[in-house]
């Protein structure tokens, strides 16, 4: 839980139960209602979109293989190969990231960024026979 979502939700709580001091003013009941339902949105909007952004730095505070193993999970949902490349622990799961990527969005140029030349003359043929399999 984000410090966001707690600052929003406590100041939500409070200006509702807490905020009668806005009805001493001429438009204070409209800006109570107001101060609620953009805090409302914002409480909504920190939920999802904050806590998607923050999956991706919750990976750069892990260490070693979990680290390189949630940037290849993270690349497989977004079919992201820039988080491939942060993979540091070696070549191979590097290059296996670039091929589960392939897997799913079956895109050449993902293979061109493997520097292994066999390596990438293997999976490029491994592509035009899945391809033509397809086709039969």
């Amino acid at each position: 839980m984000s410090w966001f979502f707690v600052l929003f939700l406590g100041l939500l709580v409070f200006l509702h139960f807490k905020g009668g001091w806005f009805e001493n003013f001429k438009y204070g009941p409209k800006i109570k209602w107001l101060l609620e339902v953009s805090l409302g949105v914002l409480l909504i909007l920190n939920a999802g979109f904050l806590q998607h952004i923050g999956s991706y730095t919750n990976c750069a505070m892990l260490s070693g293989y979990e680290r390189d193993k949630c940037y290849w999970n993270r690349a497989e949902d977004t079919l992201n190969t820039t988080l491939c490349e942060r993979i540091t622990t070696s070549e191979t799961t590097k290059k296996n990231c670039y091929f589960d990527i392939y897997e799913k969005a079956d895109n050449i140029e993902i293979c061109q960024k493997i520097k292994d030349i066999s390596e990438r003359e293997m999976l490029l043929t491994h592509i035009h026979i899945s391809r033509i399999s397809r086709r039969m």
